[in-house]
């Protein structure tokens, strides 16, 4: 994260939140096929660069960087993604 988020939820809420500005792992698990993790923003989640790396088998296979930006038609803290 570009800097430190009001809150962390969903897989990363066990995180304190000044870790978020330097990497967070999920959890370790395994699994066969597809594997949706859902992923989203609340409230006081800060705008700018992101990046999500994929680890398989402790290998980065993916890093999606994606960018976060204000919506103009969103209330203030409301946001766009854009990769």
């Amino acid at each position: 994260m570009p800097s430190a988020p009001v809150t962390l939820t969903g897989e990363i809420g066990t995180h304190p939140v000044e870790s978020a500005i330097v990497g967070m792992k999920t959890p370790e698990f395994a699994m066969q096929g597809e594997h949706w993790m859902e992923y989203w923003f609340d409230e006081g989640d800060p705008l700018g660069n992101y990046r999500i790396d994929v680890v398989v088998n402790g290998r980065c296979v993916e890093s999606i960087r994606f960018t976060v930006v204000q919506d103009e038609e969103a209330p203030t803290n409301g946001g766009t993604v854009r990769r």
